[in-house]
């Protein structure tokens, strides 16, 4: 087992806060780079409710996003807006994963997109280099059951 040393935290939050900027920008160059290759090496579920197989089909979706998503009256006519919300990262080995609330500002084909979100993103060090192998987003809204929040 890898022992925690501060440069572990610090790669898995520069990875995080690039990933955000690459979702808002569409940077697929970012996910090639940073994700693991491979049809069957992560799988993606999206706030559109499907599975992404493999950093190619993410990709893909990002190539239909780019054309697609725009900022809306809320962002000043500015690219849209994808913010991550109070990130909480941990790192146990060669495992580390990052939970937040994902608050976007955008319309898809002019239909504004629900403004949160969650996001789970999890990274495996593979041959030495921290690598996203799985993430998750769901639509949601803070708040939940009795005692919540």
């Amino acid at each position: 087992m890898t022992t925690l040393v501060a440069t572990d935290l610090d790669e898995v939050k520069r990875l995080h806060e690039e990933f955000i900027v690459a979702n808002r920008t569409g940077d697929t160059a970012w996910c090639r780079a940073h994700m693991a290759p491979g049809d069957e090496a992560i799988i993606l579920f999206n706030t559109n409710g499907s599975a992404y197989h493999g950093v190619e089909h993410w990709c893909s979706l990002w190539d239909y996003y780019r054309d697609h998503i725009k900022g809306d009256r809320r962002t000043g006519g500015k690219p849209p807006l994808f913010e991550s919300v109070e990130p909480h990262y941990t790192v146990v080995g060669d495992a580390a994963w990052v939970v937040y609330r994902l608050r976007m500002v955008a319309k898809l084909d002019d239909v504004p997109v629900p403004e949160q979100a969650r996001g789970t993103e999890i990274y495996q060090r593979l041959n030495g280099v921290w690598t996203m192998v799985h993430a998750h987003f769901s639509i949601g809204e803070s708040g939940g059951p009795m005692g919540g929040r």
